[in-house]
Parts: C-alpha cells; structure tokens; sequence
C-alpha cells in the first residue's frame, strides 16, 4: 500500500525524532512514481504497517495487521488480537507496542505449540528481534515511555488515547516506528522460512 509524499512523514526541523542529522527526504512512498534522490522507501509490510497507524489505530495493531495474510488472520482478527498492546500495553509506557506486535507475529509464525520445550528457542529469537529493533530506531529501546521521551514526545498516562491530530503526528515517532518494526519481521521472515511442521500444524499458511 503505497501513499502520495507526505512531508509530515520526513520532516522535523531537518533532524530525526532522536536528535540526530536526518535526511530531509527520507520513507517517501510514491504511487509508482520515481524516488527521488536521497529517499528511502518502505518495504511493503512496513508501508502498510504505517498505513494503519494513519487510519488510527494503534503501534502493535498495525504491526500485526500488515501481517495478517501471512499468519492467515482477517484483518478484523489481527486488530482484535494486538489491541491491548498499544500505547506501551494499555497505555502504561512500558514495552513499545510496536515491539509488541513483533513478538506476536514471531510467535504466530514460529512458535511450535506441540513441543513445550520450544520456550528457549522462541526466547532467543524475541532477544535477537529487540536488540535489532533498539539498534534500528535510533533510541536504543524497547521502551515507549523512553522511546517518546528521545523524540521529546512527553510521555502521557491514562486510559484516554490521545485525539490523532496533525500535532499528534508531527511530535511522535510512533507512526516510523511501526514501519521500522514491520521491516524487520518482514526481513526476518524472507530469510528464515517456515518449518514445515509448523505449516502442516496449521500455525501459519
């Protein structure tokens, strides 16, 4: 799912959402059309990952939403199933959302429900996936209160989500998040194929 360039997607004063020197010209996406030089462009997961997020649902929904035809979900199914964990898990800051919904869809993927002995394996993989996903979102956390905190985002609390407004977009890096978070299952996946027991159990299609 690809959009027409949205400035409010790249620019923040010419630095990224951790205080960094960020090109101006970064994750445009183009209805086909040329990338400009100096653009980068999401993967088709992590595209629809951030195509979610804009239409207002939450960080670990729209991971797992993006991936709801690999894991054989309607989208209906995949909202329902990561809902709770925005927002830090129920908005209480703590494990990032969209971290989240990549351990739900590593686990839908790979987990092997016939072998209660599988825990350590599916521990490894979750560790490797966090330390790529603190590697790769600048702010070298799991965290959503420190990762909004890094982007100078004020971490709020409560229930009551925030309304998405033009503000809200522009002072978070929930919506790069996702779309960071998304990539790197979609680049996990592609080099590491099902097993095929797994298949044949019906855990993924």
């Amino acid at each position: 799912m690809h959009e027409t360039a949205r400035p409010d997607r790249f620019l923040y004063e010419g630095r990224n959402f951790f205080g960094k020197a960020f090109p101006l010209l970064r994750r445009l996406c183009y209805n086909g059309a040329s990338m400009p030089e100096g653009c980068e462009k999401m993967s088709k997961q992590g595209d629809a990952a951030y195509a979610w997020f804009l239409k207002g649902y939450n960080c670990s929904q729209s991971v797992v939403a993006a991936f709801a035809p690999q894991l054989g979900l309607t989208e209906e199914t995949a909202l329902r199933r990561s809902a709770g964990f925005g927002a830090g898990i129920g908005r209480m800051r703590e494990v990032c959302g969209a971290f989240c919904g990549v351990v739900t869809v590593l686990s839908m993927v790979y987990a092997d429900p016939a072998d209660p002995k599988d825990k350590s394996r599916m521990y490894a993989l979750v560790q490797q996936a966090a330390e790529q996903y603190r590697s790769r979102n600048g702010g070298g956390s799991i965290i959503c209160r420190e990762l909004l905190a890094k982007a100078g985002a004020a971490p709020t609390g409560g229930t009551a989500a925030e309304d998405r407004t033009a503000d809200y977009y522009k002072k978070r890096p929930c919506k790069e998040l996702v779309g960071d978070a998304a990539e790197i299952l979609e680049k996990y996946i592609a080099e590491h194929p099902v097993d095929e027991r797994l298949e044949k159990r019906g855990t993924v299609r």
